[in-house]
C-alpha cells in the first residue's frame, strides 16, 4: 500500500458538465435542424419566385390585343349611344314608328349603328314567314325612302336573325341633319 503524503479529496459527482453538454448537444441540434428547414424555406420561396418572374416575363400580348380589340368595341357602341341620345329629340319618331309597326315576334336585339340619314338595328324574329310579315308591313309606311334587311340567317331552332336598315324620306326630317 502506498502511503500517500498528501490526502485526496474525495471527488464528488459533478451534476454540472454532463447537464451543459446535454443541453449544448440539444442546442446544436435544435440550430442545425432550424437552419435545414430555413433552407428549405428559403430555397421553396425561390421557386416561387423564379415561377413568378416567368410568368411576368411572358408575352402577354395577344391577351393585351384581344382586351384592346373588345375596348374598341364597346368604344364604338358607346358613341353610338352617346349620338342616338344627343340627338334623342331628333330620333324619338323613329322609336314611336318602331313601337306601332313592330310585330309581337320580332325583337329588335341591337342598335348597331346611326349613318348619316339611315339607322341600323340587329334582330331576330320567330321564323321566316313573320319576318316576312314585318318586312311588308315596313315597306308600306309612310315616311320611309327605304327599309332594308341585310344578313339574314336561318338559325337550327327556326328563328331568324337579320339587320334591318331604315332610310327615312328626306322630307320627313325636315331641316334636321344628322352627323
Amino acid at each position: 500500500m502506498a502511503i500517500e503524503l498528501i490526502p485526496r479529496r474525495e471527488e464528488k459527482p459533478v451534476f454540472g458538465r454532463p447537464f451543459f453538454l446535454i443541453i449544448s448537444t440539444v442546442v446544436f441540434v435544435g440550430v442545425a435542424a432550424g437552419v435545414l428547414v430555413l433552407e428549405q424555406l428559403a430555397s421553396a420561396k425561390k421557386d416561387e419566385l423564379n415561377s413568378l418572374q416567368r410568368t411576368f416575363v411572358q408575352d402577354t400580348r395577344p391577351q393585351e390585343e384581344e382586351l384592346a380589340r373588345q375596348l374598341q368595341e364597346y368604344r364604338a357602341k358607346i358613341e353610338n349611344l352617346r349620338l342616338a341620345l344627343d340627338q334623342r329629340q331628333d330620333v324619338l319618331w323613329l322609336f314611336e314608328f318602331l313601337e306601332d309597326t313592330l310585330h309581337p315576334d320580332v325583337f329588335l336585339t341591337e342598335f348597331e349603328n346611326m349613318r348619316e340619314n339611315s339607322f341600323v338595328f340587329q334582330g331576330e324574329a320567330v321564323n321566316a314567314f313573320v319576318l316576312e310579315q314585318q318586312r311588308l308591313v315596313w315597306e308600306g309606311q309612310e315616311g320611309m325612302q327605304s327599309v332594308e334587311l341585310k344578313e339574314i340567317e336561318l338559325l337550327s331552332s327556326g328563328r331568324v336573325e337579320f339587320q334591318v336598315e331604315f332610310v327615312p324620306a328626306a322630307d320627313f326630317f325636315g331641316n334636321i341633319s344628322f352627323l
